[in-house]
C-alpha cells in the first residue's frame, strides 16, 4: 500500500518545487512527460500518454518545431503495452496521431489525434478526437501564455459510449512555471460520469509535477493524489522520470512506485 500524504505535506511539496525553479524557454526543449501535461504538454507522449482524467493539452501540438516521431512499450499490471505517435508543426499549425494498445483483459487499443493552433504568440488552441474500440471522445484544448514563463492551461473532453445515458465529462485546469531548465506544474482534473457508482466516477485529481534539464539529461518527479475519494484505483502515486536527448533523439523512460513504467525513444526531423 502507498504511504499517505497529508494535505500540509501536500502544499509543502508544492512550495519546495517552485522555490527551488529558477530564464524563458523553447517549447519544444520538453520531451519528458511532467504532472498531468495541461499546462505544460510535451511534445513526446502528446497524443497517448496523461496521468490525468483528461489527455494531456492538444494545443501542445504546436511545441513540436517540425516532425516528431516515437514508439512506446511500457508494462501496466505485468502486462506489456505498446504504442507510437507521430506529428508535425509548422508556423501556426501543428497536428499529431498516435495508437497505443494495451496488453490487459478486455482492453482495446485507442487512435487518437490532437491538433494545435496558434492563435498568437502566446495563445495557442487545440482539439482532440480518439476512438476505443466502438466508443470515440471529443476534447478542448487552450494554453495562455504558451510562450512564456508563466503559463495557464486547460482542458475538457467529452466521451460518447453508444448505451444511452452513459457518457463521461472529462476536464483540467492547470498551471505551470517553465524556463530553459526547469518546470514546475500544479493541475487538477475531474470525471463525471452519467452511469455508475458516483464515488468512482465524481472523483478529482491533483499533480504537482518538477523537472529539471541539464545539458542532455531531463530529470522529473510527479505527485499525484486523488481528493475526494479512495476509489479510485489509483489514489495516490508517484512518478519519476529520466531522459536523455540528442538533436535528433531522445530517449525516456519512467516508473512509479507500483512498479509500472514506460519507456520511449523518440525522433526529431
Amino acid at each position: 500500500m502507498s504511504p499517505r500524504l497529508s494535505g500540509h505535506r501536500f502544499a509543502l511539496f508544492a512550495a519546495v518545487l517552485i522555490a527551488a525553479s529558477a530564464h524563458a524557454v523553447a517549447p519544444e526543449e520538453q520531451r519528458l512527460s511532467v504532472g498531468m501535461g495541461i499546462a505544460a504538454p510535451d511534445v513526446v507522449n502528446l497524443v497517448n500518454i496523461s496521468l490525468g482524467d483528461t489527455a494531456q493539452n492538444p494545443a501542445g501540438a504546436m511545441y513540436q518545431d517540425g516532425f516528431v516521431g516515437n514508439l512506446q512499450a511500457a508494462r501496466y499490471t505485468g502486462k506489456n503495452d505498446f504504442g507510437f505517435e507521430a506529428g508535425y508543426s509548422g508556423k501556426t499549425v501543428g497536428a499529431k496521431i498516435g495508437n497505443y494498445a494495451p496488453a490487459c483483459d478486455g482492453c482495446k487499443s485507442t487512435l487518437g489525434a490532437d491538433v494545435g493552433f496558434e492563435i498568437s504568440k502566446d495563445f495557442f488552441i487545440g482539439a482532440r478526437y480518439a476512438k476505443t474500440d466502438e466508443t470515440p471522445s471529443y476534447g478542448a484544448g487552450l494554453l495562455i501564455n504558451a510562450a512564456s514563463k508563466h503559463r495557464g492551461g486547460v482542458t475538457i473532453s467529452m466521451t460518447r459510449p453508444s448505451t444511452p445515458k452513459s457518457d463521461t465529462l472529462n476536464y483540467g485546469v492547470g498551471y505551470a512555471y517553465v524556463t530553459k531548465e526547469t518546470t514546475f506544474s500544479l493541475e487538477l482534473t475531474g470525471r463525471k460520469a452519467d452511469a455508475g457508482d458516483d464515488a468512482y466516477n465524481k472523483i478529482m485529481q491533483a499533480a504537482v509535477g518538477f523537472q529539471k534539464r541539464v545539458d542532455v539529461l531531463q530529470l522529473g518527479v510527479t505527485y499525484q493524489r486523488a481528493l475526494n475519494s479512495t476509489a479510485d484505483p489509483v489514489p495516490e502515486n508517484i512518478w519519476v522520470a529520466g531522459g536523455f536527448n540528442g538533436e535528433s533523439w531522445h530517449i525516456g523512460i519512467s516508473g512509479n512506485m507500483n512498479r509500472d513504467f514506460m519507456a520511449t525513444l523518440a525522433g526529431f526531423f
